[in-house]
């Protein structure tokens, strides 16, 4: 069974996906100051899960329907009641009243940023018409408590369900199989933490995080913070995939099924046939018109580093165009008719 039927029917594990997920993706909902009529007002920002990937943001909202219906509360917002299209995004937006209920059953996310800005929230959190606060003795409650997220260093199935919502939420690499989860300074422990997991279960490939260099992005202009990394060992995915898989996105689900079955089935091709494997690539893209390094993986049973080098090196002969698309670049024939 896949975490997201799993979550469906388990609302303690609805509740700790739904923590990771808050931590990756959600935007957190920060206080900021609005001044009406010559008044000081503290207004908060909405908990909004915004994606480009439709499929995911459909489903969340499915399974936390499931959820209101069985509680009797409400979750989602009467703005989009479904997906709304945002430019080339979608978004849902979530209630104070689901980040509560949150708390209430895992007491504490495993970020210290994440817990101070959603504690907050619900120690402010006022409903219109009956101003309806939360009782101050709740909420010390929910902090005097112990995190519920203690039980995935000892159930592997829910520890390989927490890594499958990162897969689709926030891990990088799974078009070529080496999945790592990559975040910004502010996310430092909730990275430790993960990793910290992964270690129980020997999936990560090392003990410790790695700094991420981001000087070619400042160099760009971007305005780029100190981030962290680890990665998940290849040889694992098999491992976290039959546990609690699949992925909700069809594209990352493909290539890790594409690379668990290689690395499975791998065999070294040699030297001697470098020559034959360019060729092969040169005949892929006259074929299939404009392609990208991803999709040309699942026609010939080599990495992507490998066929980006027989790309470059057909570009620098003058065979292929190369042409940047977003984050990726697609290769083409030249002067093809």
């Amino acid at each position: 069974m896949s975490i997201y039927e799993i979550m469906e029917k388990d609302w303690t594990v609805y509740c700790l996906m739904s923590g990771i997920a808050i931590i990756e993706e959600f935007s957190k909902p920060k206080r900021h100051k609005q001044i009406k009529n010559n008044k000081t007002y503290f207004c908060y920002q909405a908990i909004r899960l915004k994606m480009k990937n439709k499929d995911i943001v459909d489903k969340w909202i499915k399974i936390t329907r499931i959820w209101e219906k069985k509680l009797k509360q409400k979750f989602i917002t009467d703005y989009f009641k479904e997906a709304h299209k945002e430019k080339d995004q979608f978004l849902v937006y979530f209630l104070p009243n689901w980040a509560y209920h949150i708390l209430r059953e895992i007491k504490h996310f495993p970020s210290k940023h994440t817990n101070s800005l959603y504690h907050d929230r619900i120690k402010n959190w006022k409903k219109s018409k009956d101003i309806f606060c939360i009782n101050s003795k709740e909420i010390k409650k929910i902090q005097d408590s112990k995190s519920g997220y203690d039980i995935l260093f000892k159930n592997k199935l829910l520890a390989a369900g927490a890594f499958i919502i990162s897969f689709d939420l926030e891990c990088r690499g799974a078009q070529c199989g080496r999945l790592d989860l990559t975040m910004s300074e502010k996310y430092k422990d909730f990275l430790e933490f993960m990793l910290r997991v992964a270690n129980k279960h020997d999936w990560a490939t090392k003990s410790y995080l790695s700094d991420v260099k981001v000087d070619y992005s400042i160099k760009r202009g971007i305005k780029a913070t100190p981030q962290h990394c680890f990665r998940i060992k290849s040889s694992k995915l098999k491992e976290i995939y039959s546990l609690a898989g699949p992925l909700l996105d069809e594209h990352k689900d493909k290539c890790i099924n594409f690379n668990i079955k290689r690395s499975k089935n791998y065999v070294n091709k040699g030297g001697s046939r470098i020559g034959i494997m360019r060729n092969k690539i040169y005949l892929l893209i006259k074929k299939l018109g404009p392609t990208n390094t991803t999709e040309l993986q699942f026609y010939v049973n080599i990495g992507v580093d490998v066929i980006l080098g027989h790309l470059n090196r057909l570009h620098k002969e003058g065979l292929i165009n190369k042409e940047r698309q977003g984050k990726r670049y697609m290769w083409s024939i030249k002067n093809a008719s």
